[in-house]
């Protein structure tokens, strides 16, 4: 009688008067004698033609991808770029690297691929740089994980901001000049008006 579940290579207690543990008590075992695996469809197993073969005539391996085996699944032609002409593999959107089939660089203004973390190779070199920076400066209880992709763009519009302000500085400071020349003319304006009403025989003001 067995005291260890029946399917290769499960050690569990079996339950009692079955030869099954209590996580293989609903499976069934392959149809083939002495075969200790589950069945896979068919009352087979995988390796007992459970599972579909190759679409490739000729060829007894298991289908895996597109009902193609390991080794044929590159002659699939829904894997090819949809590009006229081109014979490479189809990455993303059904084209390859080259025409378009891979993710951008999230920093504006880049034109290089994808990766790691949403960053071009160039990008993301700057972005670990100012992250082993800042761990080095920063005490170890406060260190928080930046957005690779927010704390380049800032450092991008660091040198733009840091322009408009000088601009902006110098455009403020020439306001406040003309608003204090317009307030020094009204109050002298106010005070010699008060003067030449104050005069003996002046006309009315109106």
């Amino acid at each position: 009688m067995l005291t260890v579940c029946y399917f290769k290579d499960c050690h569990q207690p079996v339950q009692p008067g079955s030869w099954k543990c209590i996580y293989h008590r609903r499976r069934t075992r392959c149809l083939v004698e002495e075969c200790t695996n589950q069945v896979y469809a068919r009352n087979l197993c995988v390796r007992h033609g459970g599972q579909k073969s190759c679409c490739v005539q000729g060829c007894c391996r298991n289908a895996r991808q597109a009902g193609f085996c390991y080794r044929h699944s590159g002659d699939d032609s829904r894997r090819r770029c949809s590009f006229a002409g081109c014979v490479r593999k189809a990455i993303l959107g059904g084209k390859c690297i080259s025409h378009g089939g891979a993710k951008m660089c999230t920093i504006e203004g880049c034109s290089s691929h994808v990766r790691k973390k949403g960053l071009c190779c160039r990008h993301y070199r700057l972005w670990a740089a100012d992250e082993e920076k800042n761990k080095a400066n920063a005490p170890a209880s406060g260190l928080v994980k930046a957005n690779p992709t927010a704390m380049m763009q800032t450092q991008a519009a660091t040198s733009v901001v840091s322009s408009d302000d000088d601009d902006n500085s110098s455009d403020d400071g020439e306001m406040l000049d003309l608003i204090d020349a317009n307030f020094i003319d009204q109050v002298f304006y106010d005070v010699v008006k008060d003067e030449v009403r104050a005069w003996p025989g002046a006309p009315p003001q109106c």
